[in-house]
């Protein structure tokens, strides 16, 4: 009787455990959707269409491939889904950088494809103005330096830049676009050094806005619509350019073509563009309607985020067996803290970390966010192959229900020593220990701090929640390899304190010194 209460026992710790598993489903409706039917066969999970997402249920690991450019009108649902406690497996990356439409056929389109579908009848800048030289060149740069030159395919403009930084471009006058009109194109190309192309529109009140524009992909155009445009400050108009603001484009007086630092990257060396014509027309506004990666820790969007190549890595917990086999160049998130505590919305917890040559984490290819209200979202920051995909999918299923394993207990914080060099001044210079002491120093704020929501970042890093010792470690190890000496810090709550204390212990061990600015 014994024997079978216990065998009992166990088949019901072993159905539960296996009831306990969430569903896996596979989004189809993707430039992925080949790699997505091969992965649901692999795990025997659903697939699934962007008319069913909203059908998900919070019990649901739903898996998406390939994000980095993913339909638009799937955004939505999968963000209602992490707010019903749903979970998410998202592979590649940057996750939901570049948004698709859905073109005429049904094709997945980038919205700068998607706007060249449209007709721009109206002609801005026409071939006669450039053949007959109707236009301004400005630039930055010596005359020697640049090369103008028209021609049946258009006007043609080399800036040879010898520093970087710089701007270079050609001016047109143009008359206002016919009313309603929102989209200019832009029929050119560029070449050389150049990367993209800084089209101005200047308004007849003067005001200035820009945008940075690369080539249509598989075509030798650019197009932007008028909410894409900035603002730019040094303008002759007034009132402009405030909250909800935007270019008016049927107010257009001038539109410029060109290169120009304040926008785009310039290094030393040639780029040129040619333009036959700039255009205008007219797209509906619900084209333009997205809505944007939201601010997802650990995630999204790409400023939460760098790319770095590993050297090596090593799975731990579900991933600790798993052969993924990174080789290149991969997606990771910037760390946040690994503890829960009651001031967090999320905690981060590392699956594979990647290291450098030195043997040092700098990366972390595979991780999990826990958020508090039960929603999780896992990320791949690379394309694994199907088998080592399913395995972690399948197990990561079966883990999560489980709740987020322990973390282990936090590094305890130490003390600095009661007593310490002293610099002192003598002659007007500064010395340490009867030695001239030269100050090779940066404000300090941890590298995991990038990107940031307002809320963490302004709670600041010495604060308990966000004070998190492996990396400050790492960071100060930086700092002593690069030579720096001498760090300065904000102090703005007395319950930052132990925080500190142990801070400037870790410092003092490195030999950098640490000025403390007191604030509140």
């Amino acid at each position: 009787m014994q024997f079978f209460t216990i065998s009992l026992a166990l088949i019901m710790s072993i159905s539960a455990s296996a009831a306990a598993s969430l569903h896996i489903a596979v989004l189809t409706d993707t430039p992925a959707e080949d790699q997505a039917h091969v992965l649901i066969e692999a795990v025997g999970g659903q697939a699934m269409s962007i008319e069913e997402l909203h059908t998900l249920t919070p019990d649901t690991l739903l898996v998406l491939l390939e994000t980095q450019r993913f339909p638009g009108p799937a955004l939505g649902h999968i963000i209602a889904h992490l707010d019903r406690g749903g979970h998410l497996l998202v592979v590649g990356g940057p996750a939901f950088e570049t948004l698709l439409h859905e073109g005429p056929d049904g094709d997945w389109m980038t919205l700068e494809q998607r706007l060249t579908i449209e007709e721009t009848p109206s002609q801005l800048v026409a071939h006669d103005a450039i053949a007959e030289e109707r236009f301004d060149i400005a630039s930055g740069l010596d005359s020697d330096e640049i090369t103008v030159e028209t021609g049946p395919d258009g006007l043609t403009m080399i800036s040879d830049f010898k520093t970087p930084g710089g701007w270079s471009n050609v001016k047109f006058s143009v008359g206002p676009p016919p009313a309603g009109h929102n989209i200019v194109r832009i029929r050119g190309s560029i070449a050389g050094e150049a990367e993209s192309l800084v089209v101005e529109v200047q308004e007849q009140d003067g005001s200035r806005w820009m945008a940075t524009l690369r080539p249509v992909e598989g075509r030798d155009e650019f197009v932007a619509h008028e909410s894409q445009f900035v603002f730019w400050g040094d303008s002759p108009s007034v009132g402009r350019g405030g909250p909800g603001d935007q270019l008016q484009l049927d107010q257009a007086g001038w539109v410029s073509v060109g290169f120009a630092s304040t926008h785009q990257v310039i290094h030393p060396g040639e780029y040129a563009f040619t333009v036959s014509s700039v255009e205008s027309g007219r797209v509906d506004t619900e084209v333009m309607r997205f809505p944007s990666a939201p601010p997802l820790e650990g995630l999204c969007p790409a400023y939460k985020t760098f790319t770095t190549t590993p050297t090596r890595s090593n799975g731990v917990g579900i991933a600790a067996d798993i052969d993924f086999t990174i080789t290149e160049e991969i997606v990771s998130p910037i760390a946040r803290p690994m503890h829960p505590h009651p001031e967090l919305d999320t905690t981060w917890q590392p699956l594979v970390k990647g290291y450098n040559a030195q043997g040092i984490w700098n990366s972390t290819p595979v991780s999990t966010t826990w958020r508090d209200d039960g929603a999780t979202w896992t990320f791949i920051g690379f394309v694994p192959e199907t088998e080592p995909l399913a395995t972690f999918a399948q197990r990561l299923a079966a883990a999560i229900p489980d709740g987020m394993p322990d973390p282990g207990p936090r590094e305890e914080l130490r003390e600095p020593p009661a007593t310490g060099a002293l610099i002192t001044v003598e002659d007007n210079r500064f010395m340490l220990d009867g030695e001239p002491w030269f100050a090779h120093g940066i404000n300090f704020w941890p590298l995991y701090v990038s990107g940031m929501e307002p809320k963490g970042y302004f709670s600041h890093w010495l604060a308990e929640p966000y004070y998190i010792v492996e990396l400050i470690k790492k960071d100060l190890d930086l700092l002593e390899s690069m030579g720096v000496n001498l760090v300065s810090i904000q102090y703005t709550d007395p319950a930052e304190a132990p925080q500190l204390r142990d801070f400037v212990a870790r410092c003092y061990d490195r030999g950098i010194f640490v000025n403390i600015f007191i604030a509140h």
